[in-house]
């Protein structure tokens, strides 16, 4: 009998694999002066082969941008069909989220953000994001609670992006604790974990 040869793990696609070098390229030169041509170079492809699956900058970009939502939602509990109906649940999530993500850097998925609010037709992905959570949010036992939780998170994340964050990794730990608290739905121990800091 022939020894079965072991599984090789799947290779990244040629679409994943651009959307990468893309966050590498500009994470070193910033998401402003992104260039096709830098981005083909470190993916491996041709600047035709990169065109057939992104035609423009802006529909690179935006490809970017929608897979970081995705990453969000699914970690909220939002992907697939299924909402969940607890909002509380959901900003308890979003918490864990920001805990568990690194800091923005201006090349990440997040860094290109600043870029698209010159663009104002790619904020579309991003607006319907928002409007997803927010509709979950407002059926928590505590919906302003739960708002409240969305602001101060997407105000932490906004921060981070311009690298102009004055709240400690302590005071951020101290924050999320309270309002786990107050939305009272996780179960003991269960707060959203914040990396330790040595920050009083």
């Amino acid at each position: 009998m022939d020894e079965q040869q072991p599984l090789k793990p799947p290779r990244s696609s040629t679409r994943d694999r651009i959307m990468e070098a893309a966050t590498a390229v500009a994470h070193a030169v910033g998401p402003a002066h992104l260039s096709l041509d830098a981005v083909a170079e470190k993916a491996g492809v041709s600047k035709g082969g990169l065109l057939y699956h992104f035609p423009t900058k802006a529909s690179l970009i935006k490809a970017i941008i929608e897979r970081h939502l995705e990453t969000v939602e699914r970690s909220a509990g939002l992907a697939g069909d299924a909402a969940p109906s607890d909002g509380s649940s959901v900003a308890l999530a979003l918490m864990r989220s920001f805990c568990a993500t690194p800091a923005a850097k201006p090349g990440g998925a997040q860094g290109f953000l600043a870029a698209m609010a010159e663009t104002p037709e790619l904020l579309e992905p991003i607006r319907d994001h928002n409007q997803r959570i927010v509709e979950c949010l407002r059926k928590a036992r505590e919906p302003e609670i739960a708002l409240m939780t969305f602001l101060v998170v997407e105000g932490l994340r906004c921060l981070q992006i311009f690298d102009a964050n004055p709240i400690t990794e302590a005071e951020t730990d101290r924050i999320f604790a309270t309002l786990s608290a107050i939305l009272a739905v996780a179960p003991a121990g269960d707060s959203p974990a914040v990396p330790e800091s040595s920050s009083p």
